[in-house]
């Protein structure tokens, strides 16, 4: 079943990732938010770049966050595609 990201929380995942991953996955968890909060502007062309920096950083962040999130079942793990991931936060 699909999982709501910003209403899941792990309880093993402070047990197995590092805190680099932890602190990755809380800024993701903070930008899915943000663009989750802005869309009805974004969609409709009215949110004006500039106007939130957490916003832009979302709006940047959102293609490579959705594809990253939507692994198939089939489709195991890629621990690079997660090391990228980690990098493109970094820089928001």
């Amino acid at each position: 079943p699909a999982i709501d990201v910003l209403q899941s929380v792990s309880r093993v995942m402070p047990r197995i990732t590092s805190e680099e991953a932890r602190e990755a996955a809380s800024r993701a968890r903070r930008l899915l938010a943000a663009y989750r909060d802005a869309e009805d502007l974004i969609r409709i062309g009215a949110y004006q770049a500039g106007t939130s920096a957490e916003t832009d950083a979302a709006i940047a962040a959102h293609v490579p966050l959705t594809r990253f999130l939507q692994q198939s079942t089939s489709e195991p793990a890629d621990p690079d595609a997660t090391r990228t991931l980690i990098e493109i936060l970094k820089q928001l």
